[in-house]
């Protein structure tokens, strides 16, 4: 197949191109490109999803391209589908595979990849007891970028940390991949008989099991 030929298929996926040269130019150079497309396991599949998405999706591997198709599974529970319940947001979302198996997406030799948002993505906790991940919805879960100096205090202050506790403690989370990454220590400061102040530095490593031995 011509690169001409090529480019004309991956054209038509789309309504708009914003730049058709650097289009030519990765179809020239590269023999299996990556797209990447994805959804968010919600509940039923329309048609336009099932038999569209896989019209497009062969499209792309009959010239060679490789698809990862994400799975917002993560998102579906921010947005409490399935009422936040993860196990049944996966299900939803092997149940969608399966009708683009039933329809006829080429999924042969590994052409289409689909990979789980809650597997590679990384995402912090909610500060609060029991929560999986942070949400807009409840201010006290979340830290914001345009949060004021007392606001985070609050927050923090407020935050689930039981002592000599690692799993579940979203305090601990943030410290291993916000606090560690960026100061390389973490540094606590506490009044000793109401007169002295107490200093410990932990030093950071790949987990924070460690730190189970501090009060």
């Amino acid at each position: 197949m011509s690169m001409e030929e090529k480019f004309k298929i991956v054209r038509s996926v789309a309504e708009e191109c914003l730049k058709e040269d650097e289009l030519i130019n990765l179809l020239a150079k590269k023999p299996h490109p990556i797209c990447n497309d994805g959804f968010e396991p919600s509940g039923r599949m329309h048609i336009a999803q099932g038999v569209m998405k896989t019209i497009n999706v062969n499209k792309l591997t009959c010239i060679g391209c490789k698809v990862k198709m994400w799975i917002a599974d993560w998102f579906a529970q921010l947005n409490n589908k399935m009422g936040g319940d993860l196990e049944k947001i996966k299900i939803v979302g092997e149940y969608l595979i399966e009708i683009w198996k039933a329809v006829g997406m080429n999924l042969k030799d590994g052409q289409v990849e689909f990979l789980w948002a809650s597997e590679e993505i990384d995402m912090l906790p909610g500060l609060q007891q029991g929560q999986e991940k942070m949400s807009k919805s409840d201010p006290l879960s979340a830290i914001f970028m345009d949060d004021d100096e007392a606001d985070v205090n609050l927050k923090i202050k407020k935050a689930y940390c039981p002592p000599k506790v690692v799993e579940g403690n979203p305090c601990l989370e943030y410290m291993e991949y916000l606090i560690f990454p960026w100061f390389h220590e973490f540094k606590t400061s506490r009044l000793k008989n109401m007169r002295a102040r107490a200093v410990k530095r932990l030093s950071p490593v790949p987990n924070v099991m460690h730190l189970s031995r501090y009060p």
